[in-house]
């Protein structure tokens, strides 16, 4: 698998008009990364196509960063940058892409100023192999004070400072990511392979240092990074890359994502095909990151140094609003040693920044970026497919604090910011469209003390997986309370025009209705938001008016794929629709289902640098393309339910270290596009939906397929749970 990954995808834009505002690039990158690693060691280009620091478009580079997040959708980070150059002033390098290459754990480039760049990492040491043409005045300026940021800011705190004539240690302050207030540290150790002498420094956290390169061209530099201090960054570098050559590294690294993405492998379908479905399992896996260091030490949400047990990791830079959907569960199903201390990293990040689970963090801050309670979602569902976590009664406790107690926070910000209302009339209700305009719309997207239709959504979906959590651990009072408030989707829906509907405090809908306008939405509208109620798809069905005029509106909506948000069709490209083509099965017609899934996965994904719909989020929009290429998707929030649709390739196996493996076989595909039968484990299936615990202990699923529509799993009694509906 690691051979097909191609690193490029994602880092142009897609074909979509009026995409969020994070535009239309999978806004990945192509640098030198290991699983889940601090370090990843990235070209920077100047463009504005790509809000995390590099564009296909691109034609120069400004610098090598060694932080920043994959896919996010506000510019971040680049911190800790290193630029080689011939003398001069420091201005970007020209490059072409024919002399470029990406691979897991490795990246490379010719400069037009004839610098050879080659890049690659551990999970906190990175390795740059450096070679210069022959000249007394190659250079290296290491910039510390560089940061991106969405709105224009200095940081105090940078600082480069030389160790004796072959080393470097600093710090490289960060964060303010998405115009929220939190900031941060990265601290630095770096190392040459020979002495230089320094052209240049300032207290403003840049150094130009100088090497003679006319006899000895090649110039490396170790870099260690660590959230709680220079010493660390040095121990780091040291355990990480001791003696080990650059080759031995990047050998070391590969190896690692052959491991990694071999746990997952297919078979048939086209060339392109598998090296889109690698990309996006490669994809999923680069966040969170693991931001413990050798010692066991972290950055704690309060600036504390904490001190884990020994073998345990702990991970930040969780993008909660876009990974709870289907990347939490997929770390949960191909690599739950990981999963684990994921879990374990929520539930002390939650005792440390005032009792409610994190939104969004960003290293050892959070954010609070986005809406709802996405804290909630991502730890029922990571319980729900078999991770735990460490104590299921504390993590209980901080998911009933943020339903039940409107104070709640975590980090700057009330963890629920409409709970007061939502507790009161059912709904967190919309001012007046007149009152919106003259807000910061930007701002409302994360504060939410407006409150919209969109909050209301998000809290009932995450009222629903805390239910199901409290449910399976054995608080029954929590998970009934919870689970009649799942179904508080249905105060905002509007019967008479059959669409969820901004609301006012009085009770009364907002007069003027178009399902296409954003207003009271969060990066979508009423036509798409209505489609995002899974915890309750069976009553939506019946309250659109019956699976007939369902059906009817659900090809409406995939009338167009990837519609952006001003249009009242599906956009593949943002997170609320990511479960909406599988609503289908509650309306009794799996086949639709197969049909739209199949036509996103062919026509909206590809191997070309635009082929991401959009943002990819930290991993949330590849692992949709994972599951959905698998034939199966976590449809119901907190529960562990997989809807079924046709798998894109013959032949796929989930072998995970210790676990039977789980055999997807489908001999039609990828021509046949329609499922006409279906077994588990040698017995019919006559249900379009599973639950993972039905795969857990190993299992083979085989799909016979057609080129037509078939009726397999259309009888009405056959549709997936509607946990809300009790």
């Amino acid at each position: 698998m690691v051979a097909l990954v191609n690193p490029f995808i994602g880092t142009a834009p897609a074909d979509v008009d009026d995409p969020v505002p994070g535009g239309a690039s999978g806004a990945t990158w192509p640098g030198a990364v290991v699983p889940f690693g601090t370090v990843q060691w990235n070209p920077d280009t100047p463009g504005a196509e790509n809000e995390t620091g590099y564009a296909y478009a691109d034609d120069a580079i400004e610098g090598f960063s060694l932080f920043r997040f994959s896919g996010a959708g506000c510019p971040n980070n680049e911190l800790v940058r290193f630029m080689p150059l011939l003398g001069g002033p420091d201005e970007p390098a020209g490059f072409s892409h024919d002399t470029e290459a990406a691979e897991p754990g490795f990246y490379r480039v010719s400069l037009d100023d004839g610098i050879d760049v080659e890049l690659t990492a551990s999970t906190r040491a990175g390795v740059a192999r450096l070679t210069f043409p022959e000249t007394d005045d190659a250079q290296i300026v290491v910039d510390a004070a560089h940061h991106e940021t969405t709105f224009p800011i200095e940081f105090a705190g940078s600082v480069v400072e030389t160790v004796g004539d072959t080393a470097i240690r600093g710090t490289a302050p960060g964060g303010q990511f998405c115009g929220t207030p939190g900031q941060y540290q990265v601290h630095f150790h770096a190392e040459f392979d020979r002495p230089f002498t320094v052209v240049s420094d300032d207290a403003a956290g840049t150094a130009r240092l100088a090497f003679d390169t006319t006899e000895d061209t090649l110039v490396e530099v170790r870099v260690g990074l660590s959230w709680v201090s220079t010493h660390n960054a040095e121990a780091n570098l040291r355990a990480e890359l001791g003696d080990r050559s650059f080759d031995e590294v990047r050998s070391e690294a590969r190896e690692q994502w052959a491991e990694l993405l071999g746990r997952v492998s297919v078979e048939g379908g086209s060339e392109g095909q598998q090296r889109v479905f690698a990309t996006a399992l490669y994809h999923s896996f680069l966040h969170p990151n693991v931001d413990s260091d050798v010692n066991g030490e972290y950055l704690g949400f309060g600036g504390e140094v904490h001190t884990l047990p020994e073998g345990q990791l702990h991970y930040a830079s969780f993008s909660g609003w876009d990974i709870y959907r289907s990347q939490v569960q997929l770390l949960a199903v191909v690599v739950p040693e990981r999963a684990e201390d994921i879990a374990r990293s929520m539930l002390a990040m939650a005792e440390e920044c005032g009792g409610g689970l994190p939104k969004w963090t960003a290293a050892n801050v959070e954010t609070s970026v986005m809406i709802g309670d996405p804290g909630s979602l991502m730890m029922s569902n990571l319980d729900a497919f078999g991770i735990s976590g460490p104590d299921p009664a504390a993590v209980l406790e901080a998911m009933r604090r943020s339903a039940f107690e409107p104070g709640t926070q975590c980090g700057w910000l009330r963890l629920r910011p409409g709970l007061s209302d939502y507790l009161r009339l059912g709904y967190t209700p919309s001012i007046p469209y007149e009152e919106a305009q003259t807000e910061l719309r930007f701002v409302y997207m994360w504060s939410n003390d407006l409150g919209d239709v969109s909050t209301t959504l998000e809290y009932a979906m995450a009222d629903a997986a805390i239910a199901a959590y409290a449910a399976r651990h054995g608080d029954d009072m929590t998970a009934a309370d919870l689970q009649e408030r799942a179904s508080n989707w249905e105060e905002v829906f509007d019967p008479s025009v059959g669409y969820v509907r901004p609301r006012l405090e009085d009770g009364s809908f907002y007069v003027d209705f178009d399902p296409a306008s954003n207003y009271s939405f969060t990066e979508g509208n009423a036509a798409q938001y209505t489609w995002m109620v899974p915890q309750d798809y069976g009553s939506l069905v019946e309250a659109i008016g019956g699976s007939e005029e369902a059906v009817a509106r659900l090809d409406d909506l995939f009338a167009e794929l990837n519609a952006g948000l001003s249009q009242p069709h599906f956009y593949i490209g943002n997170e609320p629709l990511f479960t909406a083509p599988w609503a289908y099965l509650w309306a009794g017609e799996p086949a639709k289902a197969q049909a739209v899934v199949r036509r996103i996965l062919t026509e909206q994904f590809s191997d070309a640098p635009g082929g991401l719909p959009g943002n990819d989020d930290l991993g949330a929009m590849s692992s949709w393309y994972v599951w959905a290429a698998m034939g199966m998707f976590p449809t119901v929030p907190g529960e562990d339910v997989l809807t079924l649709n046709t798998p894109l390739f013959p032949s796929i196996t989930i072998a995970v270290p210790g676990r039977r493996p789980i055999h997807i076989d489908t001999p039609g595909a990828p021509e046949a596009p329609y499922i006409a039968s279906a077994s588990l484990d040698g017995e019919p299936l006559e249900r379009a939906w599973l639950r993972f615990s039905d795969l857990a202990e190993g299992a083979t699923i085989v799909f016979t397929t057609t080129t037509e529509p078939s009726n397999w799993a259309g009888d009405p009694g056959s549709a997936p749970p509607s946990p809300a509906a009790g």
